[in-house]
């Protein structure tokens, strides 16, 4: 494993990594929030001040959590996209074990332009810089699943402005053809009345997280297909019937 990547505490095993070596970092990549104090920060941060806060303002109904138990990591999240909330959401859903070793992709044109974002993005949801053109941001993934860190992935691009997915961006297609890793179909549903693109504070509001079967592809698939693939499971998901792929037990987070 990268000497620049913390090992994960006493009690708990690091996902095994993706196919493929284990590169450096790519240029101009942030490598701070991936550290053992950055680390502790964020826990700490999460326990006292951020999960609390969220658990009145939001409450999470999760359905199929143990969807994530029957693959081996590490994972990629692929979910749809209303609101700044939704990565916290994700990672409020998930067990300390997962959730501790998860990275963003952010907008890289968005977050990273300002310093006060950026920072704040990288030490909250431990986010990383996804530029929405070019290799950048896939070799960035890639590296990070290199390195047994579990990502999530918004495919779209960018926030729905009314709650409706739209379509998904090849580069999901790509990440999960290059790297193997297993990804996890999720559908965030309510994050729009939480926190709407434009709004700028949360209101309350109950959310709903539906994770669904895990999806292995292999080097030889067609990235655009796997992405086309991915959307429509996402899309079935959000769908009301949705709940019928997610099964499993319903847990308040």
């Amino acid at each position: 494993m990268d000497p620049t990547v913390p090992d994960p505490p006493a009690g708990e095993s690091a996902p095994r990594p993706s196919k493929g070596r284990v590169n450096e970092a790519p240029p101009r990549f942030p490598e701070w929030p991936f550290h053992a104090l950055a680390c502790f920060v964020r826990r700490l941060t999460h326990i006292v001040v951020f999960f609390p806060i969220l658990r009145f303002l939001n409450p999470l109904y999760v359905h199929g959590r143990e969807n994530i138990d029957s693959e081996p990591g590490p994972y990629i999240f692929v979910a749809n996209h209303s609101s700044h909330f939704d990565t916290p959401a994700l990672m409020r859903a998930m067990p300390s074990e997962i959730r501790h070793r998860m990275t963003a992709a952010a907008a890289a044109d968005y977050f990273f332009t300002s310093w006060i974002r950026g920072f704040i993005a990288c030490l909250v949801c431990n986010a990383f810089p996804f530029p929405r053109k070019g290799r950048g941001g896939i070799d960035r993934a890639r590296w990070l699943l290199d390195n047994g860190w579990h990502i999530m992935l918004y495919p779209e691009g960018t926030r729905s402005l009314d709650g409706t997915i739209k379509p998904f961006r090849p580069g999901v297609g790509v990440i999960a053809v290059e790297s193997g890793a297993t990804v996890v179909p999720v559908a965030l549903l309510g994050m729009r009345r939480v926190l709407p693109k434009g709004r700028p504070l949360p209101r309350r509001a109950s959310v709903e997280l539906r994770i669904g079967p895990p999806m292995r592809f292999a080097s030889t698939d067609d990235p655009i297909a796997v992405t086309r693939l991915i959307e429509e499971t996402v899309r079935a998901l959000a769908a009301p019937d949705g709940i019928e792929l997610a099964r499993g037990r319903v847990r308040k987070r």
